[in-house]
């Protein structure tokens, strides 16, 4: 029924009144018009934010503080948490028996395909393990190093008889350029923490090299081979003993080293 006149008039604005509060309470309790619900949500971090924040990654005696590739945890799991396979060194007891036990993918890797492909690095897979990452030097250690200075202790722990064992000259070559590749990473990046103990690696290589008792072969890591090698600046190589050690003093003489 239709209301009219003074008394209809009052109760029309009466419940406008009365609904108008309503909508204002619900506004006030929710957030929505209305009192709904569906206006109400979370707190959320800024847009540009979502996503951009690298999450630290650990082991059992190694961290980074970025994130890091599959092929990089695998290298330092296999290197600093254990044994990787039964007959199988790491970074703590590679030198015991002669270095005759594989160890080469894990602790002293590189960037060439292989048996062991999950070992694989690239060249900012490198960066980012010289930057980001620190390792226990001992399993009892309480104290943790950078990978570098760890990577550069390890080589110092070699001699011709470990270099020339489990693969001959391909452990030879393999090593050579993992020292090559790690310390011109971090002198094209300025990661001047990590070139001095770098730079001792490279001149171990070399003293190793001039015994003359490091074994020489036939390489399959040349231009056009399966491997497909290539510096730094993306260039396709050849690697062997020889062209490795030429690297390195190249290396070390256009950075001005000692």
């Amino acid at each position: 029924m239709r209301t009219t006149g003074p008394a209809g008039a009052k109760v029309s604005r009466g419940l406008a009144g009365r609904a108008l509060l309503a909508v204002l309470a619900g506004f006030l309790l929710t957030g929505c018009p209305g009192g709904g619900s569906h206006g109400a949500q979370a707190p959320q971090a800024p847009k540009a934010n979502r996503g951009t924040q690298a999450a630290a990654v650990s082991g059992q005696r190694w961290d980074s503080s970025a994130q890091l590739s599959p092929a990089a945890v695998a290298v330092l799991t296999s290197a600093f948490d254990g044994q990787p396979r039964p007959g199988e060194a790491n970074a703590y007891d590679f030198t015991a028996g002669g270095g005759n036990r594989g160890m080469d993918w894990w602790n002293f890797p590189w960037d060439l395909p292989s048996s062991r492909m999950e070992y694989t690095l690239t060249y900012a897979d490198m960066k980012t393990l010289l930057e980001a990452v620190r390792v226990q030097p001992s399993p009892a250690a309480t104290q943790r190093i950078r990978y570098g200075q760890m990577l550069a202790s390890m080589v110092e722990q070699l001699d011709p008889g470990i270099m020339n064992a489990h693969g001959g000259h391909l452990r030879v070559i393999k090593i050579i350029y993992c020292v090559r590749n790690f310390l011109a990473v971090a002198i094209r990046n300025h990661l001047d923490e990590d070139i001095p103990p770098l730079n001792d690696a490279a001149r171990k290589i070399l003293a190793l090299n001039a015994t003359g008792q490091l074994l020489d072969g036939r390489s399959p890591y040349l231009q056009g081979s399966r491997s497909a090698p290539r510096d730094l600046d993306g260039r396709p190589e050849d690697r062997t003993r020889a062209l490795g050690i030429q690297a390195i003093e190249t290396l070390r003489r256009n950075a001005n080293l000692p």
